[in-house]
């Protein structure tokens, strides 16, 4: 999507016309080639821009995909259910379905100001595409930033719920080592140049003919950490096909229970599996 500009005046170049708009020098140059920003502008003539380019600290205000909803909100913190195969946020304008574009559609637009030098604003934390549940906005920017700044040690529990088809070979505190470079993330049981220890706690939960249900506390939270460190363990999630899993309508991950220290104990038992196990809150 574009937006058209009718000129009033002759501008040197294009990249002169932008930063008169106040748009920096990186963000320009990030999305117009070089040689179009030296091209001279006339008096008079229509040019068409990106919104991508126009918008650089702004938030789409439209959503379309599976409705986000809140599941508690105060003056410091929003705790929402993320659904399976929705961002939590966007890397430019025109990306739209994200839980940030959701809460600008349902009118808290207000909020998005916390961190707005970043993409995430105000989300304590990153939830993978694919994976569902809780997930903090924290409102006041004095907040989210001493609880960036310390989230080890604040966070005081990071609970995940996953389903495998297969018991894991071990349970218990486990430490794996992981390669972050590439779009799958390798896990190994021992450490190797260029990867970083992660540690979580894992337990079988319930397990029956539908499935094993898995809670796992993270320790740590790097990128695909769970994902990958079950497959090493002999047992991918469900609907994770890029670590071995069996095809399914999802990732069968949810993020169940955050808990930060002295600040906001937040849980979601949207689970969203569709399985016949039991209610599995009466064992978490």
């Amino acid at each position: 999507m574009k937006a058209s500009f009718s000129l009033l005046q002759d501008w040197p170049s294009l990249q002169e016309f932008l930063q008169s708009l106040g748009l920096s020098k990186a963000h320009i140059k990030r999305h117009t080639a070089m040689n179009e920003l030296k091209r001279k502008l006339y008096a008079k003539q229509s040019i068409e821009l990106s919104l991508n380019l126009l918008n650089p600290k702004f938030i789409a205000p439209t959503f379309h995909g599976p409705e986000p909803k809140i599941i508690s909100e105060d003056d410091r913190f929003i705790v929402i259910h993320k659904p399976a195969n929705v961002h939590g946020h966007a890397l430019n304008y025109l990306e739209n379905d994200n839980v940030l574009s959701w809460l600008r559609s349902i009118g808290l637009g207000n909020v998005l100001e916390v961190a707005n030098h970043t993409h995430e604003r105000g989300l304590l934390y990153r939830l993978d595409f694919a994976t569902s549940g809780v997930l903090v906005y924290v409102k006041n920017q004095s907040t989210w930033q001493n609880l960036r700044d310390n989230f080890q040690e604040q966070a005081h529990l990071k609970r995940y719920l996953a389903v495998v088809d297969k018991t894991p070979s071990a349970q218990g505190k486990l430490s794996a080592w992981f390669d972050l470079s590439g779009k799958k993330v390798k896990a190994h049981e021992r450490h190797r140049a260029g990867t970083i220890e992660g540690s979580l706690t894992l337990k079988v939960l319930r397990e029956d003919e539908h499935g094993c249900v898995l809670v796992i506390d993270l320790v740590h939270g790097h990128r695909h950490q769970i994902r990958s460190h079950l497959a090493l363990l002999g047992s991918p999630i469900r609907g994770d096909q890029l670590y071995g899993g069996a095809p399914d309508e999802r990732l069968y991950l949810h993020a169940y229970c955050y808990k930060i220290f002295n600040e906001l104990e937040a849980y979601d038992p949207d689970l969203g599996f569709g399985l016949n196990f039991l209610d599995l809150h009466s064992y978490l």
